[in-house]
């Protein structure tokens, strides 16, 4: 069973929160944290989709696919010194390094240097009680996470010097963090999170040729023509691609209808599902998807017909690329239910739907709720088992998906950067990995260049693999 319901817990006086209170204040076993002056962060944001381009290893040519030939759109997608030896060189691999664009070559090292950038919001906490900020939260379960991976690796012989950085979730003091030795001299840059600071880093990264992962940000629209960015979230148009491909391995077009509101960010996400569906029949003209897009917003939805959508002795599958508005969804999936008879449905949302606080799980198992989604936490697995007991004898909490994906990562990367050196990303399509929770594919994203013929001319290395979930016996599971 795949439990993915997952809610933080107030901190008390655990481990855990001993955890906290060692990376906030005092030095990790890998390093200090350090910390900068101040700045009030503005609201985070996410960003937009790219275009359907794919490198393909075994020609050695970029390949256009089938696309719906329409206007793309921008979309929201709500949403810390250590001297070490001297390094070991043992071989290269890759292109000769130079000014003009190429990825120098990958150095396989004695040792490497890690500095990992995340918003762990020591500013914010509140020293009377030791209480700590719950928007720090999600650096710390992360960074717990990647501390049993860093630990695993060292055991095997992967030697990773990482110092950990507190961006205070500010731009001024992720600049000053990017003047540090820590950062200058690193081998490898991992974080930060909000949009802002993530584009200081990449511009950084791609200016001095250094691997950045970015582990928790979806946005298309962090930097350009940047072979040295790593994407770990997928993007908005690959959720689309994944949910078209599961509905479309299931039913046919005529059963699927795409629901948005009377606003323009969602209707012109249904494009993205055209263009899979498109892609899925293997041409330009396949047939489309019914669109329903919904102009009153009351709270019953009293003006909408939803019956003439249903198809008897068919199942009716309803889309919905919407999820900033909670109450627009709860009014929607009670209108679907009280609507549909004795016909049956399947609705399809996003990942935030797994966050909604106030629709009822029964509205969820009435109409097979189906989401995308990054991590999938399958309890039943061995592998979880033992990461979630470990997990709990070091911190004295059970783990977080956001502790899962951080093991996940740090355990990938250090592969990776293990039997491939430091620009390990430039293998990385070549190298799947599968972790408890979730898996990596991916795939290099093109340029902007018109010329792509050859690897060095790559906009980034994003993360394809999304998983689909059910409801079912009240709780999202992996959708066989």
């Amino acid at each position: 069973m795949t439990l993915v319901l997952n809610h933080l817990r107030q901190l008390n006086g655990s481990k855990f929160l001993f955890l906290a209170l060692t990376i906030l204040f005092l030095a990790t076993s890998c390093d200090a944290l350090k910390k900068v002056p101040k700045e009030k962060k503005p609201d985070s944001d996410l960003g937009e989709i790219q275009g359907q381009r794919k490198y393909n290893p075994k020609t050695g040519k970029w390949e256009t696919t089938s696309e719906v030939t329409e206007a793309m759109d921008t979309v929201a997608w709500k949403e810390p010194t250590r001297e070490v030896p001297p390094p070991i060189i043992s071989d290269t691999v890759g292109e000769v390094a130079g000014d003009d664009g190429t990825v120098p070559n990958s150095e396989k090292l004695g040792r490497y240097k890690v500095a990992v950038m995340l918003p762990f919001l020591s500013n914010k906490l509140q020293s009377s009680n030791n209480r700590i900020n719950e928007k720090s939260m999600t650096a710390i379960n992360f960074y717990g996470g990647m501390k049993m991976a860093l630990d695993n690796l060292s055991s095997k012989g992967v030697k990773l010097d990482v110092t950990v950085l507190d961006t205070e979730g500010s731009s001024t003091v992720t600049k000053s963090l990017l003047q540090r030795p820590e950062v200058t001299g690193a081998d490898i840059l991992f974080g930060p999170v909000r949009k802002d600071n993530l584009k200081l880093v990449a511009a950084f990264a791609k200016e001095n040729k250094k691997p950045l992962i970015s582990p928790l940000s979806p946005s298309t629209t962090i930097t350009t023509d940047n072979p040295y960015y790593i994407q770990f979230a997928p993007s908005l148009k690959t959720h689309c691609n994944a949910i078209t491909k599961h509905v479309r391995d299931r039913y046919e077009t005529d059963q699927v209808v795409l629901v948005t509101r009377n606003k323009g960010a969602e209707t012109k996400r249904m494009k993205y599902f055209h263009e899979a569906n498109a892609k899925y029949e293997g041409t330009i003209v396949a047939e489309r998807f019914q669109e329903f897009v919904i102009s009153d917003l009351t709270a019953d939805l009293n003006e909408v017909e939803m019956e003439p959508y249903f198809k008897e002795g068919k199942t009716t599958v309803f889309i919905v690329p919407s999820w900033s508005n909670e109450k627009f969804v709860y009014s929607l999936l009670r209108k679907i239910r009280t609507s549909k008879g004795n016909n049956k449905v399947v609705v399809y949302g996003m990942p935030q739907w797994m966050d909604y606080q106030r629709i009822s799980f029964d509205y969820y198992e009435a109409l097979n709720v189906h989401v995308s989604n990054k991590i999938a936490v399958d309890l039943d697995a061995v592998s979880t088992e033992d990461f979630k007991r470990n997990y709990f004898y070091k911190y004295g909490e059970s783990p977080s998906d956001d502790a899962f994906l951080g093991y996940n990562i740090m355990s990938y990367i250090g592969s990776l950067i293990a039997k491939n050196g430091t620009q390990f990303q430039k293998t990385i399509d070549q190298e799947p990995g599968s972790y408890p929770s979730t898996k990596f594919l991916f795939d290099p994203v093109p340029g902007t260049t018109s010329n792509l013929e050859n690897l060095s001319e790559i906009g980034r290395y994003e993360n394809m693999h999304i998983n689909i979930l059910e409801f079912k016996d009240y709780s999202f599971q992996k959708s066989n």
